[in-house]
């Protein structure tokens, strides 16, 4: 009720832009109902929404959205596929990913000598779709190996990923941070020697768009360890910027391991090729113009609905 009382209160906007399409329906609700005017209505599939939400809801489930909505954004081109699919329009939708600063995370002015240790650095949160039970027992398969597994992140799997540790005898090599701040994401980062997203889909059918705290690591010129998830591939140039592996496999996620530590004399040069491509695709200057170019799109739509 305060949300239909703050709106009906509102002038009529040029744009609405909905962040999630189950918040585009919530939108299509005010707007039917006449507590949302705006000009143009722009709906944003960033990840859960048309990954979960559709299993949970069926594949009609934004079916009056696509046809009274007046643009359409996705986090990735896998997304943007998905809602292709489903019946998006295809000449209303575009790809426009989500921002990362890379003023802020930027790489160290030297990075850590070599000690015999390599550290792997994963951050994200302790839940099915990231996969950290996978880069865990990557870890106890290598145990001929001085490998150091960084998780920062906190979540409702930590007690499993602890038992798991503890099982594995591993305790002294894979360490659960829990919750950090991005200044402490990016100390680790910095600290590190490979990024490391072992994304998967979830039995609930949630999965990864391009992974935010991935670009992050890229943006550190960390070279990084990915799966052939969702829009990773997207981001993820095999060999020139880190190495992708099948979802679901400890054992490819260690080989990866070995070969990447074979391959230390180009960890800098695919560490400046992720940098590059990060700042390219999804550098704020970048996705602010992309936005402002979808939003010039839709009211050009809305105005021919007129």
């Amino acid at each position: 009720m305060a949300l239909t009382r703050m709106l009906s209160e509102q002038p009529a906007f040029d744009v609405v832009h909905c962040q999630f399409g189950y918040e585009g329906l919530a939108a299509l609700r005010h707007r039917k109902f006449g507590t949302l005017r705006t000009r143009a209505l722009v709906v944003h599939f960033r990840g859960s929404d048309i990954t979960r939400h559709v299993q949970e809801n069926g594949d009609d489930v934004y079916a009056d959205l696509f046809a009274q909505a007046d643009y359409f954004l996705a986090n990735c081109e896998y997304f943007r596929q998905r809602a292709i699919g489903l019946g998006c329009p295809a000449d209303r939708i575009v790809v426009v990913g989500s921002p990362i600063d890379t003023d802020r995370f930027v790489p160290p002015l030297d990075r850590r000598p070599d000690d015999g240790v390599l550290r792997l650095v994963a951050v994200g949160r302790l839940v099915d779709k990231k996969g950290f039970g996978d880069a865990i027992a990557a870890i106890g398969l290598l145990d001929d190996m001085n490998v150091q597994l960084d998780i920062l992140g906190e979540g409702p799997l930590r007690p499993e990923f602890e038992a798991q540790i503890a099982r594995l005898g591993i305790g002294d090599r894979v360490r659960l941070h829990g919750a950090a701040t991005a200044d402490q994401v990016l100390s680790a980062l910095q600290a590190g020697d490979i990024g490391l997203a072992p994304s998967v889909v979830a039995e609930n059918g949630d999965a990864d768009a391009p992974v935010n705290t991935l670009k992050e690591a890229m943006a550190t010129e960390l070279p990084v360890i990915a799966t052939r998830h969702g829009g990773i591939p997207e981001l993820v140039i095999a060999h020139e910027n880190g190495l992708l592996v099948p979802e679901h496999d400890p054992q490819a996620i260690a080989g990866a391991v070995r070969q990447m530590a074979a391959m230390r004399d180009l960890w800098a040069g695919m560490g400046r090729a992720g940098r590059e491509r990060v700042i390219a695709q999804y550098g704020q200057a970048q996705i602010f113009d992309r936005t402002l170019a979808a939003y010039a799109a839709a009211l050009e739509h809305a105005k021919g609905r007129t």
